[in-house]
């Protein structure tokens, strides 16, 4: 852990003054559309504390979340405008813009862990896709994401959690390749914003959703209906921390050092409290009457064969490189 006095240290060492060109202190705007207890508002919350205790007249700063500006999908623009500093939008909103974003969303890590998506985050498929990132959106991508969690599916009917997803009609918040693998399966992928779901549950627009239990923990969708989970591990999601290139390089070396040493402190720290508090979240959702189904492993097993039959039909229709798309499933599936 950098102590606030080691991070002055730094900023010393790197030489004297703040924003480039003597212009006062740079105001670090930051966004979120999630509440403020989620993860990555928290997490938002304690980087910015510590950057602003550690660069006091280099950077101010502001954190709007509950979506007051943006919502995740326009997060990304934002930020390439100069809207906004900083940001982080989940992996597969930014498959948008980078289709290469999708790879953890592949058959091939259909139902495994956190580590799998690991593994390409934090090795060399992951460095490929961040420097693709920042030449694409114009963007510093800091080298930590933010976990969220496992995605599983959220029915209204207990008794639909025993029978095959096909016939559903299930929220997704973003991805082409959740669209491709639920439409395999025989579902109806619709994309809602979050703010829309507990509506669109309540009158029907869709019976399922697929999402984490820390984000239905949040919204209490017990209250819109929803009665049964199946712990399918669809993906893992994660937020990409974005950084505005408008900010950055007006930004001295010794807040940008600091930041980024801040960062990753703060994502790592947010790694363990992500995985804590979903699984609160799932003793939460059993409490509140959500019944809570674990598939057997060997069934998970076939689908992800099943799917992954698909899977090269699905990077031609993502857009995502294959030698990288290869490369990924080769890791996870020797793992």
């Amino acid at each position: 852990m950098i102590s606030r006095r080691g991070l002055l240290a730094l900023a010393a060492a790197a030489g004297v003054g703040g924003c480039v060109g003597g212009e006062g202190p740079l105001r670090l705007r930051v966004a979120t559309d999630v509440n403020a207890r989620h993860v990555l508002t928290a997490t938002f919350r304690r980087f910015l504390d510590r950057v602003a205790a550690a660069f006091p007249g280099e950077v101010t700063v502001e954190l709007f979340h509950s979506g007051q500006l943006y919502y995740d999908r326009d997060m990304a623009r934002a930020v390439m405008r100069g809207d906004l500093d900083m940001a982080a939008p989940t992996i597969t909103t930014l498959s948008r813009v980078v289709p290469d974003c999708s790879i953890t969303s592949l058959p091939a890590f259909y139902g495994r862990g956190a580590e799998a998506s690991y593994a390409i985050a934090y090795g060399p498929v992951g460095d490929a896709i961040r420097r693709r990132i920042e030449a694409r959106l114009g963007v510093v991508v800091p080298d930590r994401y933010v976990d969220l969690g496992p995605v599983d599916l959220f029915l209204l009917r207990a008794d639909d959690a025993a029978r095959p997803i096909a016939g559903h009609k299930v929220r997704i918040p973003s991805g082409a390749a959740n669209v491709l693998r639920l439409r395999a399966l025989g579902a109806y992928p619709v994309m809602l914003p979050f703010a829309d779901v507990p509506m669109a549950l309540a009158q029907g627009t869709v019976d399922a959703i697929e999402s984490t239990a820390e984000t239905v923990l949040t919204a209490q969708l017990w209250d819109a209906g929803l009665t049964a989970c199946v712990r399918q591990q669809s993906m893992f999601i994660q937020y990409v921390p974005l950084i505005g290139r408008h900010f950055w390089d007006r930004a001295s070396e010794r807040l940008r050092a600091g930041m980024l040493a801040i960062w990753r402190e703060e994502a790592m720290r947010a790694q363990g409290e992500a995985a804590h508090r979903q699984a609160e979240a799932r003793t939460a959702c059993a409490a509140n009457g959500i019944a809570m189904t674990d598939p057997a492993p060997e069934a998970v097993a076939a689908l992800r064969t099943r799917l992954s039959a698909l899977s090269d039909h699905f990077v031609v229709e993502l857009g995502i490189d294959p030698a990288l798309a290869r490369r990924a499933s080769a890791m996870v599936a020797a793992a």
